[in-house]
């Protein structure tokens, strides 16, 4: 790696994280590199062929993601809108520190449930399914507003 290359993040992967125990209409995806203007729409398709198959509940496990610019941004709120106009929702695992500020600066921390790791994640999706709801802000909180 020379200097230049240091300035460019990774460019977006997602691969499926198998769970026997998931239902049709759930998936659950990890991210790694960067979430910008190169990958956002590669984000959005991949959600969109996965709601085009049947899902409408997304776990985005996150810890691999090193940076998200305005058009990331933008691609998690058109997928967070594919998945709630079909019923379902999405929750963001374990994103990196330098995510989980960009959420908090731009106040998407009240948009989108982040939980602090996948098994949390799954829960607070499987709760807002089971309570019929979207999933929505607070991962770690119970939706009557236990911890």
């Amino acid at each position: 790696m020379n200097d230049h290359d240091s300035w460019f993040p990774d460019a977006l992967s997602l691969l499926p994280l198998p769970r026997a125990e998931a239902a049709a209409d759930e998936v659950v995806l990890s991210a790694a590199g960067a979430l910008d203007g190169d990958s956002a729409d590669e984000l959005a398709r991949r959600v969109q062929a996965e709601a085009d198959g049947g899902a409408r509940w997304l776990v985005l496990e996150m810890s691999g993601v090193r940076f998200v610019d305005s058009y990331g941004l933008a691609a998690l709120l058109r997928v967070r809108h594919t998945l709630v106009n079909a019923g379902g929702g999405l929750v963001l695992a374990a994103p990196a520190p330098s995510v989980t500020r960009m959420l908090e600066i731009t106040r998407m921390q009240h948009v989108f449930p982040v939980a602090p790791a996948l098994p949390a994640a799954v829960d607070h999706l499987r709760r807002s399914r089971g309570a019929g709801l979207p999933a929505g802000p607070s991962a770690d909180r119970h939706p009557d507003g236990r911890r």
